[in-house]
């Protein structure tokens, strides 16, 4: 019987298959004597302890990664060719085989829409994230137009480099409190006009928001880039079918202990027996999903 074991479960197994000692002990015989044997079948592995007080059998199926975009691409070319396998069970008047046809197309259907499901939720929220940064983009740049307009309208040549500094101390001082009577207080100690002064506060005013709203922009950017890593990784490696653990009955498989190196000769034969080991555990491993501090907008388009 197929069981959904908890993934503490699933790790242990896995753990005791790729532990560099090949030969290992099983710790729930009675004085640890006998040895876990082990196999690989295609993506299954295979876990046996035959000791006559303590026998207990595993097969663990790993977790099943695919490309959504060629796992769709396969399945529409399934799903076309399962069509034309319809058309020729109908015009045979063949019931059997079309009720068998027509169940696969079904399945083959139902998975296309949940892939194209996932892939629409994930590039649904990468949008959503660019579109808002052009809409903060859009705003920054007039922003930045503000600034350099009021720039060009100061006559610099009136405003030396220390008065420049004492007007920018009495900015932070004051900041959003300079008042137009304030203006005229400082306007007597300056000699410098008030129209030129509220140019020169507006100005140190827009400096200081450009700068803080294209931090935020920079912020959003690499966001977006972790987004977009996110959504990539997601395309690419989306959980297709998850692990499974089936309980073995008492000589239901009969194995002797794998010798990894002979398995996998071929590509590892250079590799000494830990460093092989370590590879085939990191394609084993389950994916870690990449973690965002995400963006909430509205999602609307400009």
């Amino acid at each position: 019987m197929n069981n959904t074991p908890p993934k503490n479960e699933y790790n242990k197994y896995l753990n005791i298959f790729f532990n560099p000692e090949l030969e290992e002990k099983c710790n729930e015989c009675s004085g640890n004597t006998n040895y876990i044997k082990k196999a690989i079948s295609d993506s299954e592995f295979i876990l046996e302890c035959k000791s006559k007080n303590c026998y207990w059998g595993r097969k663990i199926s790993l977790n099943q990664y695919v490309n959504i975009d060629n796992q769709v691409a396969k399945l529409k070319k399934e799903k076309k060719s399962l069509l034309y396998k319809i058309n020729n069970s109908v015009r045979r008047d063949d019931n059997s085989e079309f009720k068998k046809i027509q169940k696969r197309y079904i399945e083959v259907s139902n998975d296309i829409d949940i892939l194209d499901k996932k892939y629409t939720d994930n590039k649904k929220e990468l949008m959503e994230n660019i579109d808002m940064i052009y809409e903060f983009s859009r705003k920054l740049y007039k922003l930045f137009y503000d600034r350099k307009k009021i720039y060009e309208e100061i006559n610099h040549s009136l405003v030396n480099s220390k008065l420049k500094g004492e007007l920018i101390k009495i900015y932070k001082n004051e900041k959003e409190n300079i008042t137009d009577k304030r203006i005229l207080e400082i306007s007597k100690n300056t000699g410098l006009s008030s129209t030129e002064l509220k140019k020169w506060f507006e100005w140190f005013k827009l400096s200081v928001n450009y700068v803080k709203e294209n931090n935020k922009l920079k912020e959003y950017e690499q966001n977006l880039q972790d987004i977009k890593s996110e959504f990539q990784y997601n395309i690419q490696n989306f959980l297709n079918k998850s692990y499974e653990i089936n309980t073995l009955k008492k000589g239901e498989i009969k194995i002797n202990n794998v010798d990894m190196d002979d398995k996998y000769k071929d590509d590892d034969k250079n590799d000494d027996k830990n460093e092989l080991i370590d590879k085939k555990i990191k394609k084993i491993k389950k994916r870690k999903k990449i973690k965002v501090n995400k963006i909430k907008t509205s999602g609307k388009k400009i």
